[in-house]
């Protein structure tokens, strides 16, 4: 078993105002899985979670979503060699020749990871590890066995994240151990950049003696050369595969543990009948619950601050006839203003569930999942516990499996993909952001040890780096040179809606951008928009590239129109 997890450190406040504890840090567990029904030929299953009772490893209950990943299958074996010739007639004819040994099977693909630094952001707020892991299988035109996960070999996807103010979570992928993997993989280090064993913190360097844990992952082993065939009739054809099993989706209240300002408990499953469930009968049961995740809503706003003191009282009157009197004494100090009004409270997070029917989208049907805060955005109604049209923040479809293929032991049908998490309720309250000329940059909406996102009066989102820098996406364009046509990487050829208030920086071309084709809730689809010549990465770097272009279209907006200042002198200042 592997685990891993991220803390927050706590530093003295000496502001009257300052909040409570750091935020509970977040946390990752890898456990090997034996071959079997799961994994044919083994592999690891990766559980992440928020290590809420602190003691640097993840438990059992405190897992919110899991991952499998299974090595590759062996080859399959080599078809039946051809049947030897007839002896001559007549007695005892010679024997014909053995049959022709059957073709080797064909390698398994390996299973590839790609671990990248997840900027703060929508997916998460404080930065974290982005998971891609994916067979190297050449699927959507890539190109197979070559060691190298491409963007459309992407089968699963998910999110590490860190906590606040914790210290940066590196994964540094390897040559896996030739003595463990022989026919070769790869191996994982992973470790908090806190300088242990002599390391340097913060370098963004994992050092050995910052590592934590390792853990191998190993290819499949190659497939055994076919025997020699006999000589006989064919086989018959292979029974019709059985349909793909549904998927299904249960909604309840969150715990307190998870949520403790309340919010939605998510649970997905096949409705295969596991444990002592019913298949196909249309209900979720517990022994049938796959994964799990909460959508929590946000926290109370904090009180207001104090008022001021009242004004001194006035001098007391002159003394009556002969000498002046003395100056009457200044009056009390008047009493302390009342506390302000406590601020609004944060918004719920609701969750639709709508049916799918069979279409383009979901061939077999399926469950669309939306989210969003009950805010009353779009012309709905805030806080009626309702999520209305207008509200919807994010939409994800989950489909029914895939009928299994005609033929020899047709396979099941795929399990859908699962529902991304809804977004966190924001706080109540109304801070502002200023630069050193005291420009105000907007309303804060989220903040990190990275930067700030703000809301601009024109009703853009965007982010900003502490030291007034903007952070870069990574966008495809159709030249070699990352100037012509962009656009922004969904990372899958699925479509996927985005919210087109949140602004893109495309620091190759040093403009903000913002999606295009923006329907009448605010949300672009993305698509496939031809080949590629070149990638923008996240660092703002620019590199040739090929393939197709999976994204969402950019339109240039300058920051007048987006009611951006020009320029941005740090420091910046949270009002």
């Amino acid at each position: 078993m592997l685990a891993w997890a991220c803390g927050a450190g706590n530093e003295e406040n000496n502001d009257s105002n300052a909040g409570g504890d750091s935020a509970p840090a977040a946390a990752l567990r890898i456990d090997t899985v034996a071959p079997g029904d799961e994994c044919a030929t083994g592999g690891i299953t990766i559980f992440t979670g928020v290590d809420t009772n602190a003691n640097g490893v993840l438990d059992e209950d405190e897992e919110s979503s899991s991952n499998l990943i299974c090595n590759g299958e062996d080859g399959q074996d080599g078809e039946d060699g051809a049947a030897g010739e007839a002896g001559a007639p007549g007695e005892a004819g010679e024997a014909g020749d053995p049959g022709q040994d059957g073709e080797a099977g064909e390698d398994g693909y390996s299973v590839l990871v790609n671990l990248t630094e997840e900027s703060p952001g929508i997916e998460c707020a404080q930065g974290g590890q982005r998971i891609d892991v994916g067979l190297d299988n050449g699927d959507n035109g890539a190109t197979e066995r070559d060691g190298v996960l491409q963007l459309e070999e992407v089968d699963q996807t998910s999110f590490v994240c860190n906590g606040a103010d914790a210290p940066i979570n590196l994964t540094v992928t390897r040559d896996a151990d030739a003595a463990t993997c022989p026919d070769g993989g790869f191996g994982l280090d992973i470790g908090l950049d806190n300088g242990d064993g002599g390391g340097t913190a913060g370098n963004g360097m994992l050092e050995a003696g910052e590592i934590d844990a390792s853990r191998e992952v190993c290819n499949g082993l190659d497939g055994q050369t076919g025997a020699a065939g006999q000589d006989g009739a064919d086989g018959q054809d292979g029974a019709n595969g059985q349909d793909g099993i549904a998927s299904l989706v249960r909604l309840s209240a969150a715990s307190t543990t998870l949520c403790s300002n309340g919010g939605q408990l998510i649970e997905t499953g096949l409705d295969n009948g596991d444990g002592s469930g019913t298949a196909n009968n249309g209900t979720l049961e517990d022994d049938e619950v796959d994964e799990t995740s909460a959508v929590c809503n946000g926290a109370d706003g904090q009180d207001g601050v104090d008022g001021q003191d009242g004004a001194d009282g006035q001098d007391g009157m002159n003394g009556q006839d002969g000498a002046d009197g003395q100056n009457g004494a200044d009056g009390q100090d008047g009493m302390n203003g009342q506390d302000g009004a406590d601020g609004t409270n944060g918004f719920s997070t609701l969750v639709n569930l709508v049916t799918i029917n069979p279409s383009a989208t979901c061939p077999t049907g399926g469950q669309r999942i939306d989210t969003g805060l009950d805010n009353g955005d779009g012309n709905g109604t805030a806080r009626n516990g309702v999520l209305e049209s207008g509200e919807v923040d994010t939409t994800r479809n989950i489909c029914n499996g895939l009928d299994g293929a005609d033929g020899q032991d047709g396979m099941n049908g795929q399990d859908g993909a699962d529902g991304q998490d809804g977004a966190d309720g924001m706080d109540g309250g109304s801070q502002s952001v200023t630069d050193a000329n005291g420009r105000n940059l907007g309303s804060l909406v989220a903040l990190n040890a990275s930067g700030v996102t703000l809301l601009t009066s024109a009703g853009y989102y965007y982010d900003v780096a502490w030291d007034g820098t903007f952070f870069s996406n990574q966008i495809w364009y159709t030249d070699a040179s990352c100037q012509v046509a962009p656009v922004l990487n969904s990372g899958s050829s699925t479509p996927r809606d985005r919210y087109a208030a949140f602004l893109v920086w495309d620091a190759q071309r040093n403009t903000f951008t913002q999606t295009a084709n923006v329907d009448a809730n605010g949300f672009s689809t993305s698509g496939v928009h031809g080949a590629v010549g070149s990638i923008q990465y996240s660092d703002g770097s620019c590199s040739t590239s090929s393939g197709n272009k999976n994204g969402w279209v950019l339109n240039d907006i300058t920051k007048a129109a987006a009611g951006i200042p020009a320029a941005i002198t740090p420091p910046l200042t949270v009002q």
